[in-house]
Order: C-alpha cells, then sequence, then structure tokens
C-alpha cells in the first residue's frame, strides 16, 4: 500500500505543479479571507489557515472536533460534514495543512508525519489548551491524526478515519523516497513539467472523479481549484517530497484509541484491502464501509457518512456498527 500511494503522491506532484518562484505568504494579506469562517493563526513559523463552526446549542461537556484533510484537499474536504456535525452540539475546526489550501507555503518546512501532528498539537493547544479532542482525518490526514493519537493520547477523546493512509512504524532512518528531487535542477525540472501543464478545472475534474467514483459538481471543482491554485503550493510541496523525513520513531501499530474508520468501496487511492493486515494489527478501530462510494465518502454520501459519524462520537467506548439506512 506504502507504495502505490507514494507513487500516487508523485503523480499528483506533477499534477499540482504550477510555477516555482518564491512562496507566498498569507501573512502578506491577512485581512484575504477565503471563506467568512476563516481564521489565520501563526505556529512555529507557520501560518495556518483553518476554519471554525460553532455548535448550535452549548455543551461544554462534549470535546471539539478537527477535522485533517487529505493530499490534495483543504478545509473545504470537510464542508458537507461540518456543519451536520456543529448542528449535532460540537465545536468543529478543520485546518489546511501546509503547503495545502491557504496555509503557509514555505519550502524548506519539514512535512513529515511526526513533525506535522507536532504542529496540530501546537496548533490546538493554542486555540484551546490543555483538552481533550475527538479527531478526524481523511486519507493523508488519516496517518497525521493516526500520529497525533499515539504521541498524545491523553488529549484524544475518539478517533474518527477516512480511507486513511494509516502507517505501520515511522523511523529516522535515510529513505529514498523523492531521492531525485533532493538535487535542485530536478526540482525545477518537476515544477516545469507542472508549469508546461498548468493546473485547470479540466485536470482538477479528472482527479475528483476518480477520488469521488462518480462525477463531481461545479461547486467542487472550482474550490479545490482554487486552493490548488495558490502562489508557492508547487515548489513547497515538491520540496516537501524530497527532504521531509521523520524526526523520532513512532510505532503506528501502538494506537489505542477508539476508533472508526469508514472506507468507501469504490476506494481506488487507498484500498482497504491493502489495510487490513494493519488493521487487523490494531483491533480498536472499527470499520465500516460505504457502498458505492470513492475515496472521498464524506463529500458523494454525506447523509450517511454524517450520521455514522454523530453516532460513532456520542457512543460510549463499546460503540458497535449500527445497522444506519
Amino acid at each position: 500500500m506504502a507504495r502505490k500511494f507514494l507513487i500516487s503522491a508523485f503523480l499528483f506532484t506533477l499534477l499540482i505543479s504550477t510555477g516555482s518562484g518564491n512562496p507566498i505568504r498569507i501573512r502578506d494579506n491577512p485581512s484575504k479571507k477565503p471563506f467568512a469562517n476563516s481564521r489565520f493563526i501563526t505556529v512555529d513559523g507557520q501560518v495556518l489557515h483553518y476554519r471554525q463552526w460553532l455548535p448550535d446549542f452549548s455543551n461544554d461537556s462534549l470535546p471539539w472536533v478537527l477535522m485533517v484533510h487529505g493530499m490534495g484537499g483543504s478545509t473545504f474536504s470537510w464542508e458537507y460534514n461540518a456543519p451536520a456535525l456543529a448542528a449535532a452540539g460540537y465545536t468543529v475546526v478543520a485546518v489546511d495543512v501546509p503547503p495545502f489550501g491557504y496555509s503557509d507555503k514555505d519550502p524548506d518546512a519539514n512535512q513529515s508525519v511526526d513533525h506535522r501532528s507536532d504542529l496540530l498539537w501546537e496548533f490546538l493547544n493554542r486555540i484551546r489548551p490543555d483538552s481533550k479532542w475527538n479527531l478526524a482525518g481523511h486519507s493523508m490526514g488519516g496517518g497525521i491524526v493516526q500520529c497525533m493519537a499515539i504521541t498524545n493520547p491523553v488529549q484524544v477523546e475518539k478517533v474518527l478515519f477516512v480511507d486513511p493512509a494509516l502507517f505501520s512504524n515511522l523511523d529516522e532512518t535515510p529513505h529514498r523516497r523523492g531521492s531525485a528531487l533532493r538535487f535542485r535542477p530536478f526540482e525545477w525540472i518537476a515544477t516545469g513539467i507542472g508549469k508546461a501543464t498548468m493546473i485547470r478545472p479540466k485536470g482538477i475534474t479528472k482527479m475528483l472523479r476518480s477520488a469521488y467514483a462518480r462525477e463531481p459538481d461545479s461547486t467542487d471543482v472550482a474550490e479545490y481549484y482554487k486552493a490548488l491554485s495558490q502562489k508557492g503550493f508547487a515548489r513547497a510541496f515538491i520540496r516537501s517530497t524530497a527532504k521531509s523525513k521523520p524526526a523520532h520513531p513512532v510505532d503506528g501499530r501502538a494506537f489505542s484509541k477508539p476508533a472508526l474508520a469508514i472506507w468507501g468501496k469504490k476506494d481506488t487511492w487507498v484500498p482497504l484491502e491493502r489495510s487490513k493486515s494493519l488493521l487487523n494489527q490494531i483491533p480498536s478501530i472499527k470499520v465500516v464501509v460505504i457502498e458505492g462510494a470513492g475515496h472521498c465518502p464524506m463529500a458523494t454520501h454525506p447523509e450517511l457518512f454524517n450520521k455514522y459519524v454523530i453516532q460513532f462520537l456520542k457512543s460510549d467506548t463499546r460503540y458497535q456498527i449500527p445497522d444506519i439506512k
């Protein structure tokens, strides 16, 4: 599974590479808000864009929910889910993981899974210090919240995985991932290839058609296009592929928090079959499959998806998969 995921990451790199040049910082224009509920905060030198949905009714006993998108995604990835959780009484925070969406585009930032985990914990403790959280992660974001729950389990209540790219272990040993891109001319070449093709709605439509396992609507295409076409993203993403590496070892099988993994039956990006071996080693993760859904069931089947999520979050730790129709 890991090899196929890395190949997909490389192909995605070529798709989204829109040009080189100096990275833009949101701090250059902090008044420009992508969404009505957009907020910005500087954490560890990086500007993070996040959105917050307030609950329809106050319930201080419910842990807040953090939602972390997958590769190529942004806070928009949860557009059809966050309002439903807020209506159920949860405060929801969705964040753009750098360099995606409207967050920082620093090409020299270490974007390894554990560095991202540390960054998001620092972020959460800035906006709501020393509190418990429910974590939700899609695809790439699944590995991030997996790491977050392992390295800081005390602050985690439950975890929701959505077609997650789980890991068995992270280590500090040298690796060859993106080794060619460590050579600066290859970085320029990869960026140039992307610049020649240019990101455009047609390419985004093709990507989402594959991820959704159906035709995406125009709103989704427009929002993904807008987020991925931010200046400086290409260089930052390519550089992160080449140089990011874990700072400390993390055993992915040490995950022990109550968790629900929702998978699309038609997912060809991170198929459930390829994850079963690892899932069998982490008994706290219960799996539910949504028929007809692809890699993004939260976007294509939001009504059923939201029912599963809310019932899971409000259940006790002995959660059983319900038969929701």
